[in-house]
């Protein structure tokens, strides 16, 4: 189908709205639907049905004399439905603090500077229809990074136990119009984090402690403002004791918006061996690391993905497995 623009205050109307892509099921049905009397019918940029209840439902304009069966029809702002069941448009699992760059045009780039057309593009300025446009609002998941295996010693005679894993944090965020959210990366035995504007929310890290196995990861912070709002959260799982498995990590999942089912999902705590080091703690990404059975100096595994603990190492000279780096995960 080839496009033509519809005016309104002579702009193109969908330059002025969300419509279709991935949201098509909550586009407004064109039949109908006319424009100061003109009827609508590029069923491809067919705008989307309002929120009500999230962080971005008063996101709205009021096109006059878009009607539809002759009543007034109210559309949602470009950049203003998010969903985790959208596009995924960046993923990172690299350390390190990035900045996701929002401009006045409506271009949005993730950088590891501040205010800078650098790094990943992840959104088009607002002028045409290409999507996603305008981005104002972002769902985020960040992992804290695994905790590291406690190694093992001959005096005082000690197995290491796991480290812990990172937790999981979910949350809708708006981006200023012109200026950045900061969002951490952390590395073993360090936390993930968001800040954007007045809202703050920390995935903490697993934990590395001696033989009786590091504490998992929790989220903190968190507290819904207008800048954004923590909508999915899960403790990491905890390192094994000596000789014991790690625990395991899942999330549940419920879409800060009506664009998506549920879901949940997540992984097992890594095994000990027969007389080894302690399993490392999972995050909800990845499975704790596992200790094989071996010899007195037997090190420990790394986590096998992001946010996993590392297993323990064995007595005498084992080393502990390192934690896994955290990850930031943007969806539109």
């Amino acid at each position: 189908m080839v496009y033509i623009g519809i005016l309104w205050n002579g702009t193109d109307l969908f330059q002025q709205c969300e419509w279709g892509g991935d949201r098509a099921k909550h586009t407004i049905a064109d039949s109908g639907l006319k424009l100061n009397g003109q009827t609508l019918t590029q069923a491809d940029r067919a705008p989307v049905d309002t929120t009500s209840g999230f962080l971005y439902s008063g996101e709205t304009f009021t096109p006059t004399g878009l009607k539809l069966k002759g009543t007034q029809v109210v559309l949602q702002k470009p950049g203003c439905w998010p969903s985790v069941h959208g596009a995924q448009l960046y993923h990172q699992t690299s350390v390190g603090t990035y900045y996701i760059n929002r401009f006045t045009d409506g271009e949005v780039w993730v950088s590891t500077a501040a205010n800078s057309r650098s790094g990943t593009i992840i959104c088009n300025s607002l002028a045409g229809t290409a999507s996603p446009r305008g981005i104002r609002y972002l769902m985020l998941r960040i992992v804290g990074g695994g905790g590291k295996g406690a190694n093992g010693a001959l005096i005082p005679v000690q197995v290491g136990g796991g480290g812990g894993g990172g937790a999981t944090a979910y949350c809708c965020v708006k981006l200023p119009v012109n200026g950045y959210a900061t969002v951490v990366v952390g590395g073993e035995n360090a936390f993930s984090k968001i800040t954007c504007g007045t809202f703050s929310c920390t995935a903490g890290a697993g934990q590395t402690l001696d033989d009786r196995g590091g504490a998992g990861g929790s989220v903190y912070g968190g507290d819904s403002t207008a800048d954004g709002i923590l909508f999915a959260s899960a403790s990491g799982g905890a390192g094994g004791d000596k000789y014991k498995g790690g625990g395991s990590s899942f999330v549940s999942v419920v879409d800060h918006g009506p664009a998506g089912a549920a879901f949940a999902y997540g992984q097992p705590g890594g095994d000990s061996g027969s007389g080894t080091g302690g399993g490392g703690g999972a995050s909800a990404l990845g499975q704790g690391g596992k200790t094989a059975n071996g010899s007195l100096n037997t090190n420990g595994s790394m986590g096998n993905g992001p946010g996993a603990g590392g297993s323990g190492g064995n007595y005498s000279s084992g080393k502990g497995g390192g934690g896994q780096p955290g990850t930031l995960t943007i969806w539109y």
